[in-house]
């Protein structure tokens, strides 16, 4: 289902003349978006009541 709904997202950029893809992805969904093409941009860090939260920037630069 991801792979489709991502497919979908893809198609529609194009038609928009959007030329890259940026997502913040958490741990478990880095691999998924690695997998499609996305490069890590940075690492990012928060703390929210107590909590660490980590996730990661990544990009994705669309052909034409």
């Amino acid at each position: 289902m991801a792979g489709a709904l991502f497919e979908h997202l893809q198609q529609r950029a194009r038609v928009l003349s959007i030329e890259r893809l940026v997502v913040e992805a958490s741990h478990f969904a880095m691999s998924f978006f690695a997998k499609n093409g996305f490069q890590v941009v940075r690492e990012n860090d928060a703390e929210r009541h107590g909590q660490l939260l980590r996730n990661w920037t990544m990009e994705r630069l669309l052909p034409d």
